[in-house]
């Protein structure tokens, strides 16, 4: 199989040439590079090479790493998504495909839960538990988007699977400087006979790049907002409040489970 090697922080021109792509599609939209690939062949495996934290994936699908001319041109954010033609041995949307999928996106994670990565969350806006707690709400049903924080050391039950999926999860690590991130969203109805309702997708982040980025565009959001008189940092705060006594709440069923509620490192 050949093998493209990629990662994040350095100069986006010399790990283009060092990848073992061929050729990519270049573009630059007001200083930010983006350097893309796609139709690529099923055999292809892609590595995100950090010492410590390799990953790898395939079949790949389509490929981009993003960097800004303002910051030195590093690359500060790489995306991959999975070919839709990855569970193409099952039929789109049966029980078969649902179990591939399932054994696929288990093997990624497993892969961040042997190398060097720690779950990561958002402190005030998402809460980490073990177990099932990990992606129920507030009424005991399956809602991954709860929480915004599923356990990767949990392997969800068979029954909660397809409700799970629908929920759009996201499991997410930091490793050093890194932020990376694997989403899944089920279609619940197939594109097409041969195209799986599966989208999963995987991104490396430079961490201090996305909480940059995060916090200036929700300055800017709640600044647009009240300067258009829609009270959007009150109503923010608002809502900070009640998402904090549903976490409160969350905390309380899941201790009640017997699960645990699992501190976030210092570093987050």
């Amino acid at each position: 199989m050949h093998e493209v090697r990629f990662s994040v922080g350095h100069d986006i021109h010399e790990t283009a040439r060092r990848s073992g792509v061929p050729e990519f599609r270049v573009q630059d939209v007001a200083g930010l590079l983006m350097y893309h690939v796609s139709g690529v062949p099923e055999d292809v495996v892609f590595r995100f090479d950090h010492p410590g934290q390799e990953v790898s994936w395939h079949p790949v699908a389509t490929f981009g790493m993003y960097a800004d001319r303002r910051l030195g041109h590093k690359v500060h954010a790489t995306t991959l998504q999975l070919s839709p033609r990855a569970f193409a041995a099952a039929p789109a949307g049966s029980e078969e495909e649902h179990r591939l999928a399932k054994a696929y996106i288990e093997g990624t994670i497993a892969q961040f839960q042997q190398g060097q990565w720690q779950r990561h969350a958002t402190p005030g806006t998402d809460v980490m538990f073990t177990g099932r707690s990990s992606y129920l709400d507030e009424d005991g049903n399956v809602n991954p988007q709860a929480t915004r924080a599923p356990d990767p050391a949990f392997e969800v039950p068979w029954e909660d699977w397809p409700a799970f999926v629908k929920g759009r999860p996201a499991w997410r690590w930091t490793g050093t400087g890194v932020l990376a991130t694997l989403s899944v969203v089920y279609l619940c109805a197939a594109r097409s006979d041969d195209v799986s309702p599966y989208d999963i997708s995987l991104e490396f982040e430079l961490l201090d790049h996305r909480i940059r980025r995060d916090a200036e565009s929700l300055a800017k959001r709640l600044q647009d907002g009240d300067a258009k008189g829609w009270n959007s940092s009150a109503r923010h705060e608002t809502w900070q409040q009640e998402r904090r006594a549903r976490i409160e709440r969350l905390i309380h069923n899941a201790l009640k489970r017997g699960d645990a509620v699992v501190p976030f490192p210092e570093n987050q």
